[in-house]
């Protein structure tokens, strides 16, 4: 499944699955372990919703990891291809143009997806996203 197309039930439901296989645990006991009904945790792990906060702290607690790695996009470090993503140009720290595109992705909830795959993208290619970013949004008000 691309990262890009996912939605956040989608990525928080693989995320819980991904737990559940690493912890060797099946719906059943994580429901009873949080005092979860068995139809509301099936629709969590199949996307159809999401958990409130306070359940996400407790799938957090339960599994022994940060909310994030139960909300945010995971990147397997073991996969071949992680290496590559992680190779990064030179940032020049005086290029306040790129600074701020940068600051613009990392910031704005519609676009941390994006920012989460363009590790190690060039600043003509963050440049190309923000103005995707901006004509979306624009399209959007518009309609």
């Amino acid at each position: 499944m691309s990262y890009e197309n996912e939605t956040s039930r989608e990525i928080i439901a693989s995320n819980i699955r991904r737990l559940m296989r690493k912890k060797g645990v099946v719906a059943t006991d994580v429901c009873k372990a949080l005092d979860i009904p068995n139809a509301t945790f099936s629709d969590w792990i199949n996307a159809k919703t999401y958990p409130r906060i306070s359940k996400i702290e407790k799938l957090a607690e339960y599994f022994g990891v940060s909310r994030s790695d139960i909300i945010d996009i995971y990147i397997d470090r073991e996969d071949p291809a992680y290496e590559a993503a992680r190779v990064k140009p030179y940032i020049d720290q005086n290029d306040t143009e790129l600074l701020e595109y940068l600051e613009y992705l990392r910031t704005r909830p519609e676009a941390r997806i994006l920012m989460s795959t363009m590790r190690g993208a060039t600043k003509e290619e963050v440049e190309e996203n923000v103005r995707f970013i901006e004509a979306l949004r624009k399209s959007r008000r518009e309609s």
